[in-house]
């Protein structure tokens, strides 16, 4: 998976975690919970794809850094800067991967109390 893919893939999770779910609206929760549990395999895809373009480039920097001779703090902070693309991507998914079960727990969180809701509605009607 390209840097490339992986961006639009994560933002194809953004969206799907961005959809809006009406109060009460059990429906739409489910169907928020389905599309959402579906896209964890994708997320972790992109999680190790962006893992190992992180490992690669900093692989292909360190040679070079190596003979500039400068100590280690300097050196971090010189691979850090040399990979800032590739450290924000894999930093933005594995927040998504993360954020991914959040939003799960709160739906199913939701999912429950609209059945509590309902429950107890029947017994007061």
């Amino acid at each position: 998976m390209t840097e490339k893919q992986i961006e639009s893939n994560l933002e194809i999770i953004q969206s799907s975690m961005d959809i809006k779910v009406e109060q009460g609206d059990i429906n739409g929760a489910m169907d928020k919970l389905s599309n959402i549990t579906v896209l964890y395999g994708l997320s972790s895809e992109c999680v190790r794809h962006a893992k190992s373009h992180c490992l690669t480039k900093q692989g292909s920097l360190l040679p070079e850094l190596f003979k500039k001779g400068i100590n280690a703090t300097m050196l971090r902070l010189q691979l850090e800067s040399n990979m800032a693309y590739e450290l924000s991507l894999l930093i933005y998914a594995e927040r998504i991967n993360a954020a991914l079960t959040h939003i799960v727990d709160a739906i199913r969180t939701q999912i429950s109390l609209y059945k509590s809701e309902m429950g107890n509605s029947k017994f007061q009607s």
